[in-house]
């Protein structure tokens, strides 16, 4: 996923049970692994692939996810996101809100109670 040139990784269905935790900066703009046996996904993922649009992880065993940056000023480029099926919980909800260019958002069949993300206005 470090790779330089790098920009789609297709790795759905498969058993990928976890990614490297130590991350170089990525130009990875799409990434699915959807339908695999992750529990966690790296906590800098969104800081070191700073021009991925699309992740979908569905279907796998995810319990949180990372933040999209360290600080409030976030610099994800994010605009998609599939978490469908997994065990996520409300405490994974504000951490949405750090994708400011999030446009698509699937996220039924978890655990949560609550969805308290604040939404942007459209006007």
């Amino acid at each position: 996923m470090s790779s330089g040139s790098l920009r789609k990784l297709l790795a759905g269905w498969n058993e990928v049970c976890q990614l490297a935790e130590r991350m170089e900066r990525s130009q990875l703009e799409v990434l699915d692994l959807q339908h695999n046996h992750l529990t966690e996904l790296p906590h800098n993922l969104f800081i070191k692939a700073q021009s991925l649009r699309y992740l979908n992880v569905s279907a796998n065993k995810l319990e949180n996810l990372p933040a999209a940056s360290l600080s409030d000023d976030s610099s994800s480029r994010l605009e998609e996101l599939y978490v469908t099926n997994n065990s996520l919980s409300d405490k994974c909800v504000p951490l949405l809100t750090g994708h400011g260019n999030l446009r698509v958002l699937h996220i039924a069949y978890n655990q949560l109670q609550t969805f308290t993300a604040r939404v942007p206005t459209l006007f």
